[in-house]
């Protein structure tokens, strides 16, 4: 294993003639395969008014550069990711504007035979068509879809990884649960894309207790409003009562 100084060494030779606007496969006949997974995070929030789903989490992406090669005893390096060639991946359903991945703080691992390994971390807003049908009991399906920009297909081939979504690290939302995932590619004409699908199932036990349970209670007060003898002076209070209860509630 070298040290600093071969460090500084390998670095200086690699990136002395290198350039970010260079895709770096050395045979243009064939394109760039870029292998793709995610790991989910988080569920933030599902806003059923707008169609957004909010999720944290970040994007496993592998490439191969062959430009940065070396055979020294270094075993890896970490560059800033604004420093190398990147495919130009986005959240194609964004609910905000087109934004670049990741953060120039990011690092990219590098190892020696030049297998590139970028995670950029992001909380993606998505838009997905929400049916509320079965509310509270309803399951929700909203799509994640990242594609290449600019490259045409032939140029930079976006595939799923083995992985798809990883949920081992996400943490619990007590509004949603996670049925099931999965992701696929779609080719279609010069677009290369992945599509992340993620199936939700509301957590319906805070509306029982907060909004079924007291609206059933209501209506059933409301019954005993005939039960009292209409010349009781108590049933206009009782039906004024209940019926305020109503307001408040809703």
């Amino acid at each position: 294993m070298g040290g600093g100084d071969d460090a500084k060494t390998l670095v200086t030779s690699l990136f002395s003639n290198y350039s970010t606007m260079v895709r770096p496969n050395k045979d243009y006949s064939k394109p760039m395969n870029i292998d793709l997974d995610m790991i989910l995070v988080g569920i933030n929030g599902l806003d059923e008014v707008e169609g957004k789903l909010t999720t944290t989490g970040y994007l496993s992406v592998r490439w191969t550069d062959e430009y940065l090669v070396w055979d020294t005893d270094i075993m890896q390096l970490y560059i800033p990711q604004n420093k190398i060639w990147k495919p130009d991946l986005t959240l194609k359903n964004g609910f905000t504007k087109l934004t670049t991945l990741g953060s120039d703080f990011i690092l990219v691992q590098i190892m020696q035979m030049g297998l590139v390994w970028w995670l950029p971390f992001e909380v993606f807003e998505s838009k997905c068509s929400i049916d509320i049908t079965h509310f509270p009991f309803d399951q929700q399906t909203c799509d994640l879809v990242f594609v290449v920009w600019s490259y045409f297909i032939m140029d930079v081939n976006v595939t799923k990884g083995s992985n798809g979504i990883e949920t081992e690290d996400m943490e619990e939302s007590a509004q949603w649960s996670i049925v099931s995932t999965s992701a696929k590619e779609d080719k279609e004409g010069t677009e290369s894309k992945v599509t992340f699908t993620l199936t939700l199932q509301r957590s319906s036990g805070y509306y029982i207790f907060n909004i079924i349970i007291p609206v059933i209670f209501l209506g059933l007060l409301n019954v005993f409003t005939y039960v009292l003898p209409a010349d009781s002076g108590e049933k206009m209070g009782y039906a004024m009562t209940v019926f305020l209860s109503f307001a408040v509630f809703f």
